[in-house]
């Protein structure tokens, strides 16, 4: 549903997970506890002047999702305990000031957010619960080696809270791992409209996905046996 805009900050440490490169355990979700106008690209700026001190994998904003360290390897983002499990995630935060403007923004954001939360979850099949979904504040609370409390407090400036976040990482989550639809009982257009859909629920430049691999190869096949498309045969 969301593009994904890789810009990665040269020079970071690569230092592999516990479990090895790529092998992250879940995502820990975090908001800037700044207000600034311009978003991921200024929050960029700022990491790469100061990543020996803190950085994050990815930034979310009003208009987009920037990844800016590569997720084969920890960021300085929760701590000692946290960093060798987890992918760090940040949401840009837009000061309240009840015009319909930041309301936009923060909704915009917001569902960028909760969307790649969950699919970052989906690429390594790891499900949603307390084990793989974690906020800062918990990371702070459980397992220690930092204090922050976000994003618990800004949700709260437009009356979102930690569940909110759970449940709607979960319905995508769930999204993501079932077909949309029975494509078995649609008519030739829907199926090629359904086709389209899949591909608005890639971000740009992955298309790895099981999950919408295996869609695809059951939409070809029942477009096949509906004589929509020919075989070839090499």
């Amino acid at each position: 549903m969301y593009d994904i805009t890789v810009d990665l900050v040269p020079g970071l440490p690569q230092i592999p997970f516990r479990n090895g490169v790529g092998a992250y355990e879940g995502v820990v979700a975090h908001a800037t506890s700044n207000y600034q106008p311009v978003g991921a690209p200024n929050e960029r700026a700022w990491m790469a002047q100061n990543y020996e001190d803190a950085f994050v994998h990815f930034f979310v904003d009003w208009n987009m999702i920037l990844q800016t360290a590569s997720t084969d390897y920890k960021a300085y983002g929760a701590g000692p305990k946290a960093n060798p499990r987890f992918l760090h995630i940040e949401l840009c935060q837009v000061r309240n000031d009840g015009s319909p403007e930041a309301s936009a923004r923060f909704t915009e954001s917001y569902n960028r957010y909760v969307w790649l939360l969950a699919y970052l979850l989906f690429k390594r099949e790891l499900g949603v619960s307390s084990a793989t979904l974690w906020s800062h504040k918990r990371v702070s609370n459980e397992l220690g080696g930092t204090n922050h409390e976000d994003p618990d407090d800004y949700l709260a400036e437009w009356s979102k809270t930690w569940d909110n976040v759970i449940n709607d990482v979960t319905y995508l989550y769930n999204a993501f791992t079932t077909p949309p639809v029975d494509i078995r009982k649609l008519k030739a257009d829907e199926i090629r409209n359904e086709v389209e859909y899949m591909f608005t629920l890639l971000p740009q430049g992955d298309g790895e996905s099981e999950w919408a691999l295996n869609y695809f190869e059951q939409v070809y096949d029942i477009m096949l046996e509906k004589n929509l498309v020919r075989e070839i045969k090499h």
